[in-house]
């Protein structure tokens, strides 16, 4: 029970309020603060930032905040009155920066998802005729990130094409993709009751309806008994259109969110078409392209099999015990390659059981990372139901001899059809795209379609400097972090840190990297949470375990004929500088490290008296020499 004296204040909705409803709760809220009655706020950064307040007499983090620009104007929210001396304060320890590293590592945008959206792209383009215009389904990209919400992981692929379209041009000086979010391309579909089918057009919405096809008459569904039919025909619907003219006084996001909910109970809801808004039904339209030479009836016994596997195999391998999903992909990656082996551990658990009943999870702060736990036997049960009650996965498992499939799917609570086709293509069974819900479509535009070609195809090696250039930004935002709160001990040494830094000054000054001594690598590394190989014979074996466009480097490592690493995935203890690391051999101070890695971290390396690189710059003849 919180006492009544503290006020909280975050930027999520909790309580699930109407946005009037929130918005006047954060008002209230505020107000309480800003007059003393409320002394006390727990708040995000949401409310720390933006509020002006002049007597705040302290400002407590509960941990530190992710980079050193941010946190100093956080605590100049205290003492704005020049008359008053505030105070800032945080209890530092050494897991808080693995938890910003935890927190960037589920927001970062990673090497082989920017690859999984070239792909995507790649075969949405051969499925078009090679047109080089086309519209893409946000919602068929979604399954390559993780995130909290649908909306979350359409912003990554925002910020993925966003990455792909300014390094494209940076590396080749003409823009090779062109991505563009367009919600005035956004078909919507809608089925029109055929009672109520001359109501309909002859009203004054009906100029923007347009016949599309037949609606299904008689067909059976899954369960062999029950016949479905469409209520009417499936109509093209102009939205746009009809918010310019009947609704221009809400944003268009409005107009479609009201659109598509409109059972909510919501006291700040607009009716959307209200006088026919009963008699028609949304409909979205479904695309799916079978892949690697598949047909579209085999699909359903497939991914079936597939949940037999894979849920045998946790249950074997990792029953009552906490693993991550680099652990998880290692487990199946035999079956599926690595590449689509952590796609699949990076997704299925969130689709199949996003509430948490089967699998649970947690970050642990000794390796910064979120791992997961089987808490009962009804994992596989969870992954079938996705796929046994969803409509769209019965209606191609109808199809003859087809690879390709085009229907008009009902939007309906207990459908699980949008996670069954996430799921398929997770597994690489299938590419589709929706078209007519409520996320607008991304325009695409492919001025050099061979480029694209030979990057997906693996003829070029593709690393995205935007990319790397992130993940190096974040690792000196902690370096300067750490800096800050560990090696200054004065005051007045802090705020000389901050003006030099808001100044531009190297701040770090190459202090980030520990010269004290140099020690052996054996004696760093966490064998409890590293991947060790004693179970591997071979280079072979190694392969295995990379993606197929990396295995050249390890055939060229075997043919140096030097032992195979002793560790593939390598934790240090207390660090989270093993977070690069690809392979090891601590017993001869050797290890590899993923392509962009920083320089920070490579010189981190060095200074302990290990020899370190970089996956596509190893010293072949050099290295040869250290492990042997």
């Amino acid at each position: 029970m919180i006492d009544k004296r503290i006020g909280t204040y975050t930027g999520r909705n909790i309580n699930e309020l109407s946005t009037e409803a929130f918005n006047d709760y954060k008002r209230s809220i505020f107000e309480d603060f800003r007059r003393g009655i409320k002394p006390v706020m727990l708040a995000t950064k949401a409310f720390g930032m933006g509020i002006d307040v002049d007597d705040v007499k302290n400002v407590y983090h509960y941990a530190v905040t992710g980079n050193l620009c941010d946190y100093v104007q956080e605590i100049g929210r205290a003492a704005r009155k020049e008359t008053m001396q505030g105070t800032a304060i945080l209890d530092n320890y050494y897991n808080d920066m693995s938890f910003i590293n935890s927190l960037f590592g589920m927001s970062q945008i990673r090497q082989y998802q920017i690859k999984q959206v070239l792909e995507g792209i790649y075969e949405t383009f051969k499925s078009k005729k090679n047109a080089r215009s086309f519209l893409i389904s946000p919602g068929s990209f979604t399954y390559i990130f993780k995130g909290k919400s649908e909306d979350e992981c359409v912003n990554k692929l925002k910020t993925c094409l966003l990455m792909l379209e300014k390094d494209l041009y940076d590396k080749y000086t003409f823009k090779v993709i062109i991505s563009r979010p367009q919600s005035v391309f956004t078909k919507a579909f809608i089925c029109v009751h055929k009672e109520n089918e001359k109501t309909v057009l002859s009203s004054k919405y009906g100029k923007y309806m347009k016949f599309v096809e037949k609606g299904k008459c008689k067909e059976l569904l899954q369960d062999g008994k029950t016949f479905y039919s469409d209520m009417g025909d499936i109509y093209s619907i102009d939205l746009k259109s009809i918010w310019e003219e009947f609704n221009p006084n809400i944003s268009f996001p409005q107009f479609k969110y009201w659109y598509f909910n409109s059972n909510s109970n919501s006291k700040d809801k607009v009716d959307i078409m209200p006088s026919i808004r009963d008699y028609i039904s949304p409909r979205q339209k479904v695309s799916i392209e079978a892949r690697n030479e598949l047909i579209l009836s085999e699909i359903r016994e497939r991914i079936l099999d597939d949940f037999e596997y894979v849920a045998n195999t946790l249950y074997t391998q990792k029953r009552n015990q906490y693993f991550t999903p680099e652990e998880f992909a290692k487990l199946i990656k035999d079956r599926y390659g690595i590449a689509q082996a952590r796609i699949i551990a990076n997704s299925i658990f969130d689709l199949v059981d996003p509430e948490g009943r089967c699998i649970k999870q947690r970050v642990n702060d000794a390796i910064g990372k979120t791992q997961y736990t089987i808490t009962n036997g009804n994992l596989k049960e969870m992954m079938r139901r996705s796929v046994i009650k969803s409509h769209i996965i019965h209606e191609i498992s109808k199809t003859a001899n087809c690879s390709s499939y085009s229907g008009y799917m009902r939007l309906v609570p207990d459908d699980s059809s949008s996670i069954a086709l996430k799921i398929l293509s997770i597994f690489d069974y299938i590419t589709y795209e929706v078209a007519g819900g409520e996320e607008p479509e991304i325009f695409i535009r492919l001025n050099d379609p061979n480029k694209i070609k030979s990057i997906v195809l693996g003829n070029t090696f593709y690393s995205n400097n935007y990319v790397t250039k992130a993940k190096q930004k974040h690792e000196r935002d902690v370096a300067v972090l750490k800096k800050f709160f560990n090696d200054l001990n004065t005051d007045e040494q802090r705020w000389d840190y901050i003006e030099e830094y808001f100044l531009g000054y190297d701040v770090l000054n190459g202090a980030v990297i520990e010269t004290d001594k140099a020690i052996k690598m054996s004696r760093t590394i966490d064998k409890e949470h590293s991947y060790q190989t004693t179970m591997l014979n071979s280079w072979n074996d190694i392969k295995s375990f990379f993606a197929e466009e990396d295995q050249i480097i390890i055939s060229k490592l075997e043919e140096l004929n030097v032992s195979i690493p002793e560790y593939l995935e390598t934790v240090i203890k207390k660090s989270d500088e093993g977070d690069d690391i690809l392979m090891s051999w601590p017993s001869k101070d050797v290890l590899i490290c993923q392509p962009d890695t920083s320089n920070r971290r490579i010189d981190y390396f060095n200074s302990k008296g290990w020899h370190a690189y970089r996956l596509y710059e190893i010293d072949y003849e050099k290295i040869k020499g250290e492990l042997t």
